[in-house]
Parts: structure tokens; C-alpha cells; sequence
């Protein structure tokens, strides 16, 4: 028969356990790397910033990409795609939603999407329906004030 030392640690264990599944994990930042086809953008005096949660099995991610006056849009015609802060771990595709904003025109709604068959660690998004990914011009050319938020849920593994 175990100790009273031994029950302890295994009761421990098991609250340390049901804390994690009751109470969601933090929100952490992290600095999403941003890769375009054909180009290479850099932010320059915008911003890009991720920030993620991790659960046991599954992880929140939600970027920001606000372009500013010296921001690159990579210009080669390729589509936009931002890496993950943990690699997801699914055989399915991945949709979340997507905001672009163009300064003094309004928002435009679109999807994000973690294509499996692609890269299990990269984010791209769409609008305009039927499959036009983001890019330097798409969905509108973008400019100093521009902004674009992506944000998804997926299967991630355990923690």
C-alpha cells in the first residue's frame, strides 16, 4: 500500500491536471517569421506581432501585421504566409478568420487557412472568395495604415 507521501504527489498530479483542462493558459507573444513567393518582405517601421495559447492538445493563434510608411510587401506576387508559433499536428486542413483593413476605404472579411499539404507551420489567408490569398495587392494594394489580422485554432499535440 503507497505512503501517504506517494497519494499526495499523485493527488497533486491530478489537480495540476484538471487546472490545466479548467483554466485557460496565458496569452505569450512571439514574433511571426512573414515569407512571400517571388518577394521578400520586411516590416520596416510597421509592426508584426503573434501572441498564442497553448492547451494540452490544441493552440490559439492570433497575428498582427499593421504596415507602415517603410514596410515591404515583398512586391513579387506571392502569397503572404506567416509561421506558426508551435507546428500543428492534423491530416486536415485548418480555417480561422481574417480581417483586412485599408485606411479610409474600410474592412474586408476573409479566411485564414493552415493548408496541411503545404506546410503544418505556416498561416496564409483569403478574401474575396474563391481562393486569392493575400499579397501586395490583393486584397487592395497595400499602404502606410493598412492592417491585417489573422487568428485560428488548431490541434497542436500535447503540452
Amino acid at each position: 500500500m503507497p505512503g501517504l507521501a506517494s497519494r499526495l504527489d499523485d493527488l497533486h498530479g491530478a489537480l495540476r491536471y484538471i487546472d490545466r483542462m479548467i483554466w485557460p493558459t496565458r496569452w505569450l507573444d512571439y514574433t511571426p517569421m512573414w515569407t512571400a513567393a517571388g518577394g521578400t518582405p520586411s516590416v520596416g517601421n510597421g509592426s508584426l506581432v503573434g501572441r498564442y495559447r497553448k492547451t494540452r492538445y490544441h493552440c490559439d493563434v492570433q497575428i498582427d501585421l499593421d504596415v507602415g510608411s517603410t514596410t515591404n510587401t515583398g512586391g513579387g506576387g506571392g502569397a503572404w504566409k506567416f509561421s506558426l508559433p508551435v507546428a500543428m499536428t492534423s491530416d486536415n486542413d485548418i480555417i480561422g478568420s481574417a480581417l483586412a483593413f485599408e485606411s479610409g476605404v474600410g474592412w474586408q472579411v476573409g479566411c485564414s487557412l493552415i493548408d496541411q499539404s503545404v506546410s503544418l507551420s505556416l498561416i496564409t489567408s483569403s478574401f474575396h472568395g474563391a481562393g486569392v490569398q493575400t499579397k501586395v495587392d490583393t486584397p487592395f494594394v497595400w499602404a502606410n495604415g493598412h492592417e491585417l489580422w489573422l487568428s485560428c485554432s488548431y490541434p497542436c499535440g500535447v503540452a
